[in-house]
């Protein structure tokens, strides 16, 4: 098993957005599913600027908006986590540069 440092070292920005895309699509679009079929079933109605909407339009709805939804996340979810991301990378390679003796000038 990899260590945290190792992890962090590893990731670029790109996998990171691809990680975060793949994780958000794999939770919202089984949700979405149910939403849709609970919509048609008239269970829970659908919102759409909101009116309740059931039935086929009820079905529609959640299948058309959870794409839309996965991407604000991903997006909003990858700028946070970058920022972070770069913070961690600097931070181990300057831990390192201190331990192995060098001193890294900015």
């Amino acid at each position: 098993m990899r260590s945290t440092k190792e992890l962090i070292k590893s990731l670029s920005t790109k996998s990171l957005f691809k990680l975060i895309g793949i994780c958000c699509s794999a939770f919202y679009i089984p949700v979405a599913i149910i939403m849709a079929f609970l919509a048609l079933a008239g269970i829970v109605p659908a919102n759409l600027n909101g009116r309740e909407l059931t039935g086929f339009l009820g079905f529609i709805v959640p299948l058309f908006t959870a794409p839309i939804f996965i991407a604000i996340l991903t997006v909003a979810h990858w700028a946070v986590l970058a920022i972070g991301l770069a913070i961690a990378k600097y931070w181990f390679r300057k831990r390192e540069d201190k331990i192995k003796g060098n001193s890294v000038q900015i």
